[in-house]
């Protein structure tokens, strides 16, 4: 914010009800209306008609949806740490790490490759079909929109949009 800031951007930067500074109970199912909220004020509030988007973490998820809903006036959306809820959820069931991982190692120039440590947040192990099922339920139950994000960017076809994500995430994979 401070560098859009700096660089001669408006910014509005808001956190989603009960999450930060903000009042009321924190639930996954209200970011996309709260992000909706946001963009509406921009609108109706402040004369804004085209905007662009910043969504970091759980929020990259929801800035995308908050653009193929409103695209019309999205001049761009940019994302970092983009997540894929099912599959994520499918990797911690059977692996214990968030997934889906199918890097194993890393290398940068001039040094050998190096493994790729992940974060093993529990030792308990589901087989793939179960944990299907659970990833499938699991989305669903928690979240109140759980397209999968690529599925919404082929509906910003028009719209620029950035991918960031940083390769040694431990946490979040960048697959």
């Amino acid at each position: 914010v401070e560098l859009l800031c700096r660089s001669g951007f408006a910014v509005l930067g808001f956190d989603y009800t009960g999450f930060g500074r903000s009042d009321g109970r924190a639930s996954l199912r209200s970011l996309l209306s709260d992000a909706l909220c946001a963009m509406t004020f921009l609108q109706t509030q402040k004369r804004v008609q085209r905007f662009g988007i910043f969504g970091l973490s759980i929020g990259a998820n929801v800035a995308l949806l908050a653009a193929a809903a409103r695209r019309q006036h999205v001049a761009g959306v940019a994302v970092e740490g983009l997540a894929l809820h099912k599959e994520l959820i499918y990797g911690l069931l059977t692996t214990g790490s968030m997934g889906p991982r199918y890097v194993e190692t890393i290398a940068y120039e001039g040094k050998p490759p190096m493994p790729r440590p992940a974060h093993v947040l529990h030792p308990w192990r589901l087989s793939g079909g179960l944990a299907d099922i659970f990833a499938r339920v699991g989305t669903t139950l928690f979240y109140d929109r759980t397209e999968d994000p690529r599925a919404v960017v082929q509906a910003l076809d028009d719209v620029p949009a950035f991918f960031i994500h940083g390769l040694e995430d431990p946490l979040l994979p960048f697959e």
